[in-house]
Order: C-alpha cells, then sequence, then structure tokens
C-alpha cells in the first residue's frame, strides 16, 4: 500500500500523459494491497492509503473519488469492529472513525454525491459529539473538528 501512495505522489510532477501513467501503475499497487489485506492493520493501512491516494488525485481524470469513500467507510466499519474487543468499546476509536467518515463524506462530494456526504459528513460530527461527551475525553484531530465547524456542525 505504501509503495502505491509513493507511486502516486511522483505523478503530482509529470507530465498530464505520464500522470496517467504513473497513477495506474500506484493503484495496480493499492488495488493488491486492499484485496491481499486480512488483518486489521492490513486492511486500515491499505484502505487509508488507497483512500488517500484517491481524494487528492483529480477526479475528473481519474475517477477515483467513490473508490476512496468506499475505503474510508470500510476503514470506519474495521475500526467499530476492533473497537468491540476493547476494555471500553463505546469510545474506542471514535476519533479515527469520524476522520474515516468525513475524508469518505469529502470523497462524496468530490464525485458530486452530495446526500450521501451529506449522510457522512453528520455521522462524523455524531462521532466527534460522542467522543466529546467521553467520561474520559477522547481527542479528535483539529482538521476534523475545522471541517465540520466550516460547514456548521460542529462547534
Amino acid at each position: 500500500a505504501y509503495k502505491g501512495a509513493l507511486v502516486a505522489m511522483r505523478g503530482g510532477d509529470a507530465s498530464p500523459l505520464a500522470a496517467v501513467e504513473i497513477i495506474a501503475e500506484a493503484y495496480g499497487y493499492l488495488d493488491r494491497a486492499v484485496a491481499l489485506a486480512k488483518t486489521p492493520e492490513e486492511i486500515f493501512d491499505s484502505r487509508l492509503s488507497r483512500g488517500g491516494v484517491s481524494r487528492s488525485v483529480p477526479d475528473t481524470i481519474f475517477g477515483k473519488a467513490l473508490v476512496g469513500a468506499d475505503d474510508y467507510l470500510a476503514a470506519a466499519q474495521e475500526y467499530r469492529k476492533l473497537g468491540t474487543t476493547t476494555p471500553a468499546p463505546e469510545t474506542a476509536f471514535l476519533a479515527e472513525m469520524a476522520d474515516a467518515c468525513l475524508n469518505a463524506a469529502l470523497c462524496f462530494e468530490t464525485a458530486g454525491k452530495e446526500a450521501e456526504a451529506g449522510t457522512w459528513f453528520r455521522e462524523s460530527a455524531r462521532l466527534v459529539a460522542l467522543a466529546d461527551a467521553a467520561s474520559t475525553p477522547v481527542r479528535v484531530p483539529a482538521a476534523v473538528r475545522l471541517e465540520l465547524v466550516k460547514r456548521g456542525l460542529a462547534k
């Protein structure tokens, strides 16, 4: 997964034609990593890597925003499953799930899927509120909070 993400970064400095080839090569690695992922750590690494690349490449050229949304939602689901095995499942991985839901929403928004984007922005905000209300506060990344505040979904 990391190799695919590193290969994709080369596409930003390349000519448009070369970038298409570089991104195709990157997705070969990223898709393979997702297909081979079995453990939670492998699922997080592969899905979040491919999701990040999908979110960063121009969707009008590569059409990967929905792939990114799916990857972020798969990561959120894996965090949710892993959280059930912890001593405090109600607060486990809230920040990570909020971040993944927010990134999925941003991918849906990029793809022009406003209803889906709204659903996942609201879910991210709900998870942030749960993190804030936890008896042991959960630190949520500032970037998540900022994006939700800009959209009127958090304080």
